[in-house]
């Protein structure tokens, strides 16, 4: 549900256009994936609107990254070091929160009594060395949505998926059914298809700029005119 949030809020708060021939191809490619992961669908309704809430609150928070390092002309360093601070306090405030839910049967009733209780020199490290790798994975989701856009993240979130399912194919023998595979080919598809959309728009895009080496507003990495996903996305279809 992320990417089409994605496309709406992009349409609604930024005014991008997408051309009809790349909704067919993301379109293509969600269908892929709905086939590919989705295997019991059962949808009540405080699920499905809580699903809704969740996948526009991650949209706009990828909008936002790349809206903010364009305005403000900052690097993804920069933006990791300035948002880092409100995580860990926000972290702090709901982390409480732990102790009022309801632990399965012989597991600790919360993170403090399981810290007391079972915490060892060897947990701290993979603690530790998991919340490194969160840092990188922030890093490069900063540094992907600058150089190309949130929709664009979205699709190679998408595409990690897909990788996901056929390693555990290819590395592991999971079973897989006709209509998980008919999902990937799907979803591969799609994938491909927007790839190729995206590198015709931007040579479009680049094709269109007025060539004045003088210009020194073209050479700016945050203007909006030398974003060659912005130039893109908002190149009417044909």
């Amino acid at each position: 549900m992320s990417t089409p949030a994605t496309m709406l809020l992009e349409s609604v708060w930024l005014r991008k256009k997408f051309p009809t021939e790349m909704l067919y191809a993301v379109g293509l490619m969600c269908i892929g994936v709905g086939l590919a992961t989705v295997t019991d669908l059962q949808l009540t309704f405080a699920g499905g609107l809580v699903a809704t809430i969740a996948a526009f609150g991650a949209a706009q928070s990828y909008i936002f990254i790349g809206k903010t390092q364009r305005d403000l002309k900052a690097s993804s360093n920069q933006l990791l070091v300035a948002y880092t601070p409100y995580c860990a306090g926000l972290l702090l405030l709901l982390s409480p929160l732990d102790t009022f839910l309801p632990a399965k049967e012989g597991e600790a009733p919360n993170a403090m009594v399981w810290a007391r209780t079972e915490l060892e020199t060897w947990k701290v490290a993979l603690i530790i060395f998991s919340g490194c790798i969160g840092l990188l994975v922030s890093l490069s989701t900063f540094l992907l949505i600058k150089a190309t856009s949130a929709l664009t993240y979205n699709i190679v979130g998408h595409a990690k998926t897909i990788c996901i399912l056929l390693s555990g194919v290819l590395m592991f023998g999971d079973e897989v059914s006709e209509k998980k595979l008919l999902g990937i080919l799907v979803a591969l598809g799609g994938m491909v298809w927007y790839g190729q959309i995206k590198l015709r728009l931007r040579k479009e895009g680049e094709s269109s700029k007025p060539k004045k080496s003088s210009s020194l507003k073209s050479l700016d990495p945050g203007s909006p005119t030398s974003d060659p996903e912005l130039a893109g996305d908002n190149l009417k279809s044909r």
